[in-house]
């Protein structure tokens, strides 16, 4: 378990997940605003990035953006995993740090919006 650990920590370090530069990718369905912070595409094999959620509304845990850590694995089929996630009570990524999530769940189907980051 520390030899996965140690890396992630390094990697989350690596990145410049407070205050990045935001571009926005798009506006989803839900009215959602999609944001990656381009200075934080890493390669070691597959992709990582910082991407950031807008939420229109506080969720049901009063929470009005996230900030996620994503590895895509970039070979067909394309899959990916959020490695860490940081809920905020404002949006794009400002106020209080409600919540902050490491994770190590396995690989999920590519979603379409993950495409455009990728092309």
């Amino acid at each position: 378990m520390n030899k996965i650990l140690v890396p992630l920590f390094s990697l989350m370090i690596s990145f410049n997940a407070y205050g990045g530069e935001w571009h926005k990718l798009f506006r989803a369905d839900n009215g959602y605003l999609y944001y990656v912070d381009l200075s934080s595409i890493k390669t070691n094999g597959n992709v990582y990035h910082w991407e950031l959620n807008d939420y229109l509304k506080p969720n049901k845990f009063g929470d009005l953006s996230v900030e996620v850590l994503k590895e895509t694995d970039c070979n067909v089929p394309r899959k990916f995993r959020f490695l860490s996630q940081l809920y905020y009570t404002q949006p794009m990524g400002k106020g209080s740090t409600v919540l902050t999530k490491l994770l190590n769940k396995g690989n999920l189907p590519i979603n379409i919006r993950d495409t455009i980051v990728y092309r």
